[in-house]
């Protein structure tokens, strides 16, 4: 029932999503957003690490373990077996990777929040491209936060510090008054918490020029309510719906609108 579902708000998407190329787009912001990230065509520096990177990852056993447990857990008859294209269909889409990718190399975040460290795919992706970057990653799976911890480790991600707690402690601790946070990465897989929850409790860490992108905003009818619900709030001027993610900015200067847009 569920895929049927997911399916149609699929279908749906795909009818009213529109101006893929940035045609009919009279706000400069979003035709540059459009034009310069989503459609962006040519090869992203690092692309060949973070490739090689996915395949080591694919390769450990431990890793597998961490897919299994955070997405067929709930599913005793497909944890059983686990086939190489239901492990790439779960994570997050390579395209979608490489929209992390280019949104820190456009607009140079200092401080990026990961609320889910989940596979690991957003992290490498949010930290790779601006090593002057600090990546703070949260992850509440203890088996997961060991896991990623050697593996930054390993690979010398200087630049990413990962946490596990309380997040609304973690923030206070992390992000004071004088040091806002310039991206938020809400990489809720599972849904556990729903993302209007997140997003409300990141706000009085943000500043005008904050940028929030949401994974699986239409996952379920309950998460599609709540990106609703986000693109609707006070503090949001503009916000664009890719229908696995959106995005959300907070800038006054920007219009009041919401946008479906092709990808």
């Amino acid at each position: 029932m569920f895929e049927i579902k997911n399916l149609l708000r699929y279908y749906s998407y795909k009818i009213f999503a529109q101006h893929k190329f940035g045609h009919g787009i009279h706000s400069p912001f979003l035709f540059d957003f459009i034009t310069d990230i989503l459609n962006e065509q040519g090869k992203w520096y690092a692309q060949d690490s973070i490739i090689s990177i996915r395949k080591k990852m694919f390769q450990n056993s431990e890793y597998h373990k961490i897919i299994q447990y955070k997405i067929f857990s709930e599913n005793s008859k497909s944890s059983k077996n686990i086939s190489p294209n239901q492990i790439t269909n779960s994570l997050f889409p390579t395209k979608f990777e490489n929209l992390l990718f280019r949104i820190v190399k456009k607009f140079n975040p200092r401080n990026i929040l990961e609320l889910g460290t989940s596979f690991g795919l957003g992290t490498f992706n949010l930290a790779i491209p601006n090593p002057k970057s600090k990546v703070h990653t949260f992850e509440q799976c203890q088996n997961t936060a060991h896991f990623f911890a050697t593996l930054f480790e390993q690979l010398k991600l200087s630049n990413v510090t990962q946490y596990t707690g309380n997040y609304s402690e973690l923030l206070s601790d992390i992000f004071p008054e004088t040091n806002k946070v310039d991206l938020i990465f809400v990489n809720n897989h599972l849904g556990k918490q729903p993302i209007k929850t997140l997003f409300e409790l990141c706000l009085p860490y943000c500043h005008q020029n904050s940028i929030f992108l949401f994974d699986n905003i239409h996952r379920t009818a309950i998460a599609t309510s709540n990106w609703t619900q986000i693109t609707e709030h006070q503090s949001v001027t503009l916000s664009v719906d890719l229908f696995r993610c959106g995005l959300v900015f907070l800038n006054p200067d920007l219009s009041k609108q919401n946008f479906i847009i092709k990808f």
